[in-house]
């Protein structure tokens, strides 16, 4: 077979690029529902590769096949848009990537791009750990982060054990994350992120997000927000200040059970003090490109199109849930055998209002 040459190449995957850019910006319009049922799998796709399926198909190949050695070099050197390998990636994988990124920025002109990774937990380590490398310059210097302490509590083993206990990389602890000033106290020059989940599994805990993401910026460090229990159809951080979003999709938005894994979704351009401008660009995109694929936490091609099929329905589901979850709880509240209960949803919950005013279902 006769090569066209590696520019061949590029040349068509920058063609490739503009007209899915072009899509995403499109699809970007719509409605959340629209987004959830659709993502970046278009008709033109599905008829021009996919045999005309109407939904994503499952590729559950370890590899990809190439033309040519041309096209082989331009693909293992990122200069063209591909897979190569499924530990790197996968258009299975990219599907659920691509309607992940539209929803967390949804209503917004934000851009952000989204790694999906093997379970809430990789997704958590994936989006901290960037963060948390040695300084070139003084490799003494001691690092630091700053946390809640009302997380899930895999979040807590990883941070208390992984990190402080067994790498010296302190987590200090936020015991009220609703007191800005003990946030404030616990940050230093050594401090390489801030950490919150909201609302917390299981403690509901809740702060407010605009004024945490000022104070992060405030000494040029980024914000990671667990949004696992609202998802996108309740609370969509990013639109707030914060720089990065992590999922368990494990949980809510995979509600029927069936698919493990996670995703962080990050702005463009995001804030931190560590040098390394790939890294601030496209926070996404250089995890799944570099860290990801040393340590390989990435999603499998079937959990990825198992989470996709539970996404479509995702605002429909929050909505049925939240307002089953009310009638519980205005219930409960009022039996008589019943001295509290705790849910932010009531208005006799301290943080009701603080609540009321970042939980609210899209559309």
């Amino acid at each position: 077979m006769s090569s066209q040459g590696i520019n061949h190449y590029i040349e068509a995957g920058k063609r490739a690029m503009n007209w899915h850019n072009e899509y995403k910006k499109k699809i970007k319009n719509c409605k959340f529902d629209t987004i959830a049922v659709h993502g970046v799998y278009s008709m033109q796709e599905a008829l021009d590769f996919n045999q005309g399926s109407t939904i994503e198909p499952m590729y559950m190949s370890a590899s990809q096949g190439f033309r040519d050695s041309d096209e082989m070099e331009a693909a293992l050197s990122y200069q063209i848009p591909t897979w190569c390998y499924s530990r790197i990636g996968n258009p299975s994988m990219y599907y659920l990537e691509g309607v992940l990124a539209l929803l967390e920025t949804y209503g917004t002109d934000i851009e952000a791009s989204c790694c999906a990774t093997s379970s809430g937990m990789s997704a958590i380590y994936s989006a901290c750990e960037p963060f948390l490398v040695v300084d070139k310059n003084d490799p003494s210097k001691p690092i630091n982060f700053v946390a809640s302490t009302q997380v899930y509590g895999g979040t807590f083993q990883q941070f208390a054990v992984r990190k402080d206990e067994e790498r010296n990389i302190k987590w200090r602890k936020v015991i009220n994350s609703n007191n800005l000033d003990e946030w404030e106290s616990l940050i230093d020059e050594n401090t390489r992120f801030l950490y919150g989940e909201m609302p917390s599994n299981p403690g509901q805990s809740f702060f407010d997000l605009e004024k945490v993401a000022q104070l992060a910026h405030k000494y040029g460090i980024p914000l990671i927000i667990d949004s696992t229990v609202a998802t996108p159809a309740l609370l969509r951080p990013l639109a707030y200040g914060a720089d990065i979003v992590v999922q368990s999709i494990t949980k809510t938005l995979t509600s029927s059970g069936f698919g493990v894994s996670g995703a962080v979704i990050a702005r463009k351009n995001l804030t931190s003090n560590i040098d390394n401008p790939g890294m601030k660009a496209d926070f996404g995109m250089y995890i799944k490109a570099l860290p990801n694929r040393d340590n390989g936490p990435n999603i499998s091609p079937i959990n990825a199109v198992l989470t996709l099929n539970d996404i479509r329905t995702l605002r429909s589901k929050i909505d049925l849930m939240s307002r089953s979850t009310m009638k519980v709880a205005k219930f409960l509240e009022k039996h008589k055998h019943i001295e509290k209960v705790d849910y932010l949803g009531l208005e006799s919950h301290p943080l009701h209002d603080l609540a009321k005013k970042y939980l609210v279902l899209v559309d």
